[in-house]
């Protein structure tokens, strides 16, 4: 997003300079520089992510008696054939920030299986919105079978030994933020969960916390990654791919409040806030 506007306003200065309008067309080039210029420094990245009030890494999670543990897809990967006469169908992947999602959920996972007494189920969320033919929740099943978190069976698709049936949930029909928290609180709202952990970028988490408390649902955040500014010029793409990142974040917001106004958005659905439960 960012870069394309430092583009556009340079190409639209060099247009204003065909034109003889040089003066309009070095106040413009030299607005494209500015922001061109700023967009890679620290202090802007640090702003931006200020304004979405990125959540700790958790370390030791509270478990509760029932838990949920639900993880947003964030892209797949079809890769180019290189193998002839394949017979099982395309190579797709999760993309950068996926995998990492991927592999904190079954650390979470683990974890809460590791402890006596407690439920613990796995909601992989995420369609198929880049069209490579297999859902974004199919995908992460595939990684968590490959790293052997869950284990394929023939009569289940996808569980563990000595585990309740359905402890691994798929929900395959979301293309985005809103419709994971719109389908995925259809599947957690009637279960009545004491812990329900969100598992995300944390760049991402402030709008999707929003997006599922809009459908009813409380989450704990479980951020997988975390964008960290990085000083010199050796660190200004890095920091400006984080910086448009976060801006797409900002935006969503935005936009989701201004459809609430709007009345653009479904009615919100009351929360039912976690709940420990009772002891003896």
């Amino acid at each position: 997003m960012l870069l394309s506007i430092v583009i556009a306003t340079s190409l639209l200065a060099l247009l204003l300079a065909l034109l003889k309008r040089r003066k309009v067309g070095i106040i413009t080039l030299s607005l494209s520089l500015i922001v061109g210029f700023t967009i890679g420094q620290t202090w802007f990245l640090e702003t931006l992510t200020g304004y979405l009030d990125l959540k700790p890494y958790v370390e030791t999670p509270a478990w509760g008696e029932k838990n949920a543990i639900i993880v947003l897809g964030s892209g797949t990967t079809k890769w180019p054939d290189a193998t002839p006469n394949k017979t099982s169908g395309p190579t797709v992947t999760n993309n950068l920030y996926g995998s990492v999602r991927t592999l904190e959920a079954a650390r979470l996972y683990t974890d809460c299986r590791s402890q006596e007494g407690r439920i613990c189920r796995l909601i992989l969320s995420g369609g198929d919105p880049a069209r490579t033919g297999i859902s974004e929740a199919e995908v992460m099943k595939r990684t968590l079978v490959a790293i052997g978190t869950i284990k394929a069976t023939a009569d289940q698709g996808a569980s563990l030994p000595n585990t309740p049936e359905g402890e691994i949930v798929l929900e395959s029909e979301s293309r985005n933020t809103f419709q994971n928290a719109r389908f995925s609180g259809e599947l957690i709202r009637p279960e009545n969960y004491n812990k329900i952990y969100l598992v995300t970028s944390s760049i991402h988490m402030k709008r999707a916390q929003l997006f599922f408390r809009h459908f009813g649902v409380a989450t704990i955040p479980a951020p997988s990654d975390i964008p960290l500014a990085r000083a010199g010029w050796r660190g200004f793409t890095t920091n400006a791919g984080q910086a448009d990142a976060a801006l797409h974040e900002i935006t969503g917001v935005l936009q989701y409040s201004m459809y609430n106004r709007l009345g653009r958005n479904p009615p919100p659905i009351a929360v039912i806030e976690q709940s420990e439960p009772p002891h003896e």
